[in-house]
């Protein structure tokens, strides 16, 4: 292998199109820390111009292949267990300075890193790259698959995938928030394990009205559990300070929302009237315009989730402000100008959360159906994972999130992985998850085995059922039924969380002759209270027990209600 830095770029030759002025190599250093590798920081131009770094496993273990993530933020340095599972992998990682102007930045680091990677372990064949991000880096992915700019990959993984429009996606959640504040815990209590089931129970008309217009514009409904998250609390607790918070549009817009016919005045008086009541307790008239930008600004026909907006010769309901959606326009650029076509220039995975209240479920439906359009489903998977929502790190104001929802890392690495063998040894995957769509929700089949996707399922009954009633000193027998998907691996670990607090403790576990798994254990409840046990279930493909890489989570929940 060559380290000399000066012999790193020989052969190199620019690419039309990329931003690749005069790359230069600045160090390469060894590191033990999270695995053996090499790190070469290199930088197009002088010092204003974007650095990049390459990280290289030891030769013995490189497989000709490079992951790079992207997002419009992210830093210069990869994250050490990205980093572990790319070595891990055998795969050599490339970062590159967090740009929001689209992928031209990282395509000319994917370009480059090919030069160095062949001077540095002396190998003239070809290698193969992957590009992967979520949220905002989804949306750059797309880019990466739809553009001409987006063929120095050979594959891609967009997760927790946007749509054209889902930078606006927080507006439509402090339009709920504006008229369901006071029953996000109702809401909440309704579809958590246990619940009554209907989170309707307890609304007037207009608050129903208002939850059935975000559920269609794509509110997961099991996201209310969460409500304090999805009401954006994290960040402002209180009504007000929230909604002024969001931001505001331009005046012309503003303006027209409050004076002019077709806008505020065709509302529900009811709802005029909250809209009035807010302004009043300090809510600026752009902000509150905002929240309703939704009812004013159609995207456009394939985008189902306006359909209930529209009346039956699909014109909008409401007067329409003029201009391009703004999420769309911000869309176009954090993309670099891809339009969602469909039209994808090569195999990619995508993993959608069900339970994602920033991207939203049908934000990757919407996706999927433009692929579809274009003929391309058979270079195309989505896989969707449940008890998950945008992010996978714990939360500083709602702990609780972490034992709620899972860790969906595991899914996306194993999409990875499944992607590389596709394009290099033609390994079809594991197919896309099989689901309905009613009212903009994603509806999964329940047969696990047969639904597709990777993530295993878990059903927990308490006494028998999802929602058990004892007195305080009692005992409650818990049971687990777990299946995985046909042919996506083995369950490797199953924990319980007696009290649904985050205690999770290993359990043993017993696979059955139909191939399915089965754990019990009971509990004995000494406090009276409202607990929401669970259990926590990890399948690997290779059924591999020791490895931390590649485990796809799901969990089950049920309610124990102790009284005296």
């Amino acid at each position: 292998m060559k380290s000399q830095v000066d012999n790193l770029l020989e052969g190199y030759t620019p690419m039309d199109g990329l931003n690749q002025d005069t790359p230069q190599i600045l160090a390469v250093e060894e590191f033990t820390y999270p695995a053996l590798h090499v790190r070469v920081q290199g930088r197009f131009g002088d010092g204003s111009d974007p650095q990049f770094h390459i990280y290289f496993p030891p030769k013995e273990q490189w497989g000709w292949r490079f992951f790079q993530r992207t997002h419009p933020f992210f830093g210069l340095d990869a994250v050490d267990d990205d980093l572990a599972f790319d070595l891990d992998s055998g795969a050599y990682s490339v970062t590159i300075s967090p740009s929001s102007s689209g992928i031209f930045n990282q395509a000319s680091a994917a370009h480059v890193s090919r030069t160095i990677a062949k001077n540095y372990y002396e190998y003239d064949e070809k290698i193969y790259g992957y590009v992967s991000g979520g949220s905002g880096g989804s949306m750059q992915v797309i880019g990466a698959l739809e553009l001409s700019t987006g063929l120095v990959w050979d594959g891609a993984v967009p997760f927790i995938l946007a749509a054209p429009t889902s930078l606006a996606n927080a507006d439509i959640k402090q339009f709920a928030r504006a008229v369901l504040d006071e029953k996000g815990s109702l809401i909440g209590d309704a579809v958590r394990p246990g619940g009554s089931g209907d989170p309707y129970a307890g609304l007037n008309e207009l608050e129903s009205d208002i939850l059935t217009e975000v559920t269609k514009l794509g509110i997961p409904l099991q996201a209310w559990e969460n409500y304090e998250y999805l009401f954006l609390m994290h960040d402002h607790h209180e009504l007000i300070d929230s909604l002024n918070a969001n931001g505001e549009l331009n005046d012309t817009y503003t303006n027209a929302f409050w004076n002019e016919p077709g806008y505020l005045e065709a509302y529900d008086p009811e709802l005029q009237n909250i809209f009035y009541s807010l302004r009043e307790r300090g809510a600026s008239e752009g902000a509150l315009a905002k929240i309703a930008y939704h009812r004013h600004k159609d995207p456009g026909p394939t985008f189902y989730t306006w359909n209930h907006l529209r009346d039956s010769n699909g014109d909008p309901l409401y007067a329409q402000t003029t201009g391009i959606h703004y999420a769309i326009e911000s869309a176009l650029g954090v993309s670099g100008g891809a339009w969602w076509s469909g039209e994808i220039n090569y195999k990619a995975i995508t993993v959608v959360n069900l339970w994602d209240v920033d991207s939203f479920p049908s934000d990757g439906d919407y996706y999927m159906e433009r692929v579809k359009a274009m003929g391309r489903e058979g270079d195309f998977r989505i896989w969707l994972t449940q008890n998950a929502n945008h992010h996978t790190s714990s939360d500083a104001y709602f702990p609780y999130l972490t034992y709620r929802l899972i860790n969906y890392n595991g899914i996306v690495e194993q999409a990875l992985r499944d992607l590389s063998a596709w394009v290099e040894r033609d390994v079809a995957p594991p197919n896309s998850t099989s689901y309905n769509v009613v009212d903009s929700q994603l509806i999964v089949e329940e047969n696990v085995v047969a639904r597709g996707g990777i993530q295993p399922g878990a059903i927990l009954t308490v006494n028998g059922a999802a929602l058990a009633n004892i007195s305080s000193g009692g005992s409650v027998n818990l049971s687990a039924s777990i299946h995985v998907p046909q042919e996506t691996g083995e369950i490797v670990s199953v924990e319980w969380d007696y009290l649904g607090d985050g205690g999770f403790v290993g359990a043993d576990f017993d696979e059955l002759p139909d191939g399915s798994w089965v754990a019990n254990a009971s509990y004995v409840y000494n406090e009276e209270g409202i607990y929401f046990p669970q259990v926590r279930v990890a399948s690997q493909r290779d059924g591999d027990t020791n490895t931390s890489f590649t485990r796809a989570l799901n969990l089950g929940r049920a309610r124990v209600i102790v009284g005296e």
